[in-house]
C-alpha cells in the first residue's frame, strides 16, 4: 500500500488491483445523501497527532475482508 498526502486529501493507493481510497482531510463532512462506493466516503480531520477517519457509504457488495465476511449499506468505520 502507499500512501500520498495532499492538501486535503490523502489517498491510500493498494497494489492489489491499484485501488485507491480518499480521505478528505479539508475540514468537510461526510454527506448526508450520498451514493455507496465499494470504498465507501472517508473523512479525517488533520488535527491533532492522531489521525481520526470516519467513514461510512459503503456499497454492500464488498467485502470486510478477503474471507468474503458481508456487511450492510449502513456500516459505520472509526479509525484511529
Amino acid at each position: 500500500m502507499e500512501i500520498v498526502q495532499t492538501p486535503g486529501k490523502i489517498l491510500q493507493i493498494f497494489e492489489d488491483g491499484r485501488e485507491s481510497v480518499e480521505i478528505w482531510t479539508d475540514g468537510r463532512k461526510l454527506p448526508q445523501d450520498l451514493d455507496p462506493r465499494w470504498y465507501g466516503w472517508a473523512v479525517g480531520p488533520l488535527g491533532g497527532r492522531t489521525l481520526v477517519v470516519e467513514s461510512t457509504g459503503y456499497d454492500e457488495r464488498s467485502w470486510l475482508d478477503s474471507a468474503g465476511y458481508p456487511h450492510s449499506q449502513d456500516m459505520h468505520i472509526v479509525e484511529r
